[in-house]
């Protein structure tokens, strides 16, 4: 369980949630940091590795993908497929640690948000 705001270590790294306002301008921001809609996450996310099957729908994507999918394209090595944490929320998945955001978790530009970073441990 990760609360909002909290950490939670897990054996793939550090992750943090804490409340902060969304930059106006997307282009900073590096991968191992989202923004979430505070809206959508509620008090506590759940971390947890991934699942064969499991579905996201990246942010200005039209429909879902599956996560593997995302890892393919991505090129992440199988062997660390495992150790990037997923982040859980009451509406499915919210972040793909360092990868991908949900559109079901979009926060606004300006807008308070929730804000999550990632800091993996190093191989």
């Amino acid at each position: 369980m990760l609360p909002v705001p909290g950490t939670v270590q897990t054996a793939a790294g550090l992750l943090r949630a804490e409340l902060a306002t969304a930059p106006d301008d997307w282009a900073g921001v590096p991968p191992s940091v989202a923004y979430l809609d505070p809206a959508a996450t509620g008090p506590t996310l759940t971390v947890r590795a991934w699942r064969p099957g499991d579905r996201v729908r990246p942010l200005g994507l039209g429909g879902t993908r599956k996560v593997q999918d995302i890892f393919v394209d991505r090129k992440v090595p199988r062997a660390l497929r495992g150790r990037i944490p997923l982040v859980d929320g009451p509406r499915g998945i919210a972040w793909i640690a360092g990868l991908c955001v949900s559109e079901a978790y979009r926060a606004r530009q300006g807008a308070a948000s929730v804000r999550l970073t990632w800091r993996p441990v190093e191989p």
